[in-house]
């Protein structure tokens, strides 16, 4: 039976967006300062195309 070696715990950097998240500040409206996002900065707004059927890619845009 081979032996597997462990997972390795990964650092998470402080203050990298949301606990090691860049997620949380992906579509926000505004401006970074010390490096971050302000917590209650403006999301964006996207919309649907018309028409898009099966397509996957390309079919949201912003809407202002």
């Amino acid at each position: 039976m081979p032996t597997y070696k462990q997972p390795q715990k990964v650092p998470v950097i402080p203050g990298s967006g949301g606990g090691g998240y860049p997620q949380t500040e992906i579509g926000v409206k505004g401006v970074y300062i010390k490096g971050k996002m302000q917590p209650d900065a403006p999301k964006k707004q996207y919309m649907d195309m018309r028409g898009y059927g099966a397509a996957t890619k390309g079919r949201k845009f912003l809407k202002d």
